[in-house]
């Protein structure tokens, strides 16, 4: 572990991605702060967190709680510093815009996004007057791919990218860095808790995950293995980066892709 992260707050961490990346940041002398609303998954994650030679603090709370959630990060950078925060709490939430409960999307809106405001209106003071630090949300390809029936998830997610692309320039000059992270779908927790209004919709999610190849540890490297560069965009997958460049080079042209699949996958349902 770099001497710049040895310091870490980490959201979600009770299982899937957040555990992952807790277990692959992990080492003598790292400390961290580990929060999720699981009691019992912080308690395994912290023992295996031991086992890597590493102190952990778990902090059971949901981040909705914006106002706990920030003091809890603000505590931990006035007692131990704070180099590292990732925003890694989320919820799966599929389904079509206008069937989609409204109260499934405040749940996608207030935990996959602010959320993760909450966390870097706290992480980012601290950071600032250090002059150095790292924050790291995890958004989704999701954020970008517009793939239909995922209304409420695209949404939340795209509001990360936003925030994070935003945070990236206006925290350059104290030197903190900002990454978003992309990936497409993979094999983690976030299906056990999905939201979905319909059959139909519970079984195209399924559909997606069923197709992923890969684990929340795999991801969990990849994104470790990004941190020393210090840049904005995080692509774990090769598929969300051969999309995040194909949507850019030609917008229009990759929306009409997706409503043309949309189109045949409706006629033959």
């Amino acid at each position: 572990m770099k001497q710049d992260l040895r310091r870490v707050i980490i959201t979600g961490a009770a299982s899937g991605l957040g555990r992952a990346l807790a277990v692959e940041l992990a080492g003598p002398e790292v400390v961290f702060g580990l929060i999720d609303r699981s009691e019992t998954g912080l308690a395994e994650t912290c023992a295996m967190l031991a086992e890597r030679g590493s102190i952990a603090t778990p902090v059971a709370l949901d981040v909705r709680d914006a106002g706990r959630l920030q003091q809890v990060i603000r505590e931990f950078a006035e007692h131990d510093g704070l180099d590292l925060l990732i925003n890694c709490a989320g919820v799966a939430v599929f389904g079509p815009a206008e069937s989609q409960p409204l109260e499934d999307w405040r749940l996608a809106v207030d935990v996959n996004l602010f959320g993760c405001i909450a966390g870097c209106q706290a992480a980012i003071p601290p950071m600032k007057e250090r002059r150095s630090g790292h924050l790291v949300n995890v958004a989704s390809a999701a954020a970008f791919t517009a793939l239909p029936g995922m209304a409420a998830y695209n949404v939340s997610k795209a509001g990360v990218l936003a925030l994070s692309e935003t945070l990236a320039a206006e925290l350059a000059p104290w030197n903190v860095a900002v990454t978003v992270v992309c990936p497409t779908f993979f094999q983690s927790n976030l299906k056990h808790g999905m939201r979905t209004p319909d059959a139909t919709s519970a079984r195209q999610a399924e559909r997606f995950f069923a197709k992923a190849s890969l684990t929340s540890e795999d991801v969990a490297k990849a994104i470790v293995a990004d941190l020393p560069r210090r840049e904005l965009y995080c692509f774990p997958m090769a598929d969300a980066r051969r999309v995040w460049i194909e949507k850019n080079r030609d917008p229009e042209a990759y929306l009409r892709r997706i409503r043309d699949w949309h189109r045949r996958a409706v006629s033959a349902s």
